[in-house]
């Protein structure tokens, strides 16, 4: 568990609820863990073509400030605009 402080929210729970299989707690750690492998590299420097995704009234200060999921929604909507 301390290897995954302050990637991952753990409450209430403790290296027992492992031992114990505790379904709903380890399906919630291993959902945090897949959004962060999946959102890691997704910024400007890695993938440049995330400029398209910029508003009219945005700079690429803003965009570079939004979180990696924000990111990701926005280019899922991007997509979805263009394909109607």
């Amino acid at each position: 568990m301390t290897g995954c402080k302050g990637l991952i929210k753990v409450v209430h729970n403790d290296s027992q609820d492992f031992l114990d299989k505790n379904a709903p707690m380890m399906l919630g750690i291993i959902w945090q863990l897949c959004r962060i492998a999946s959102t890691a590299k997704i910024n400007l420097r890695m993938c440049n073509q995330i400029a398209c995704l910029l508003e009219d009234w945005e700079t690429l200060e803003d965009l570079k400030n939004l979180k990696p999921e924000e990111i990701l929604l926005r280019w899922l909507n991007y997509h979805l605009k263009r394909a109607n």
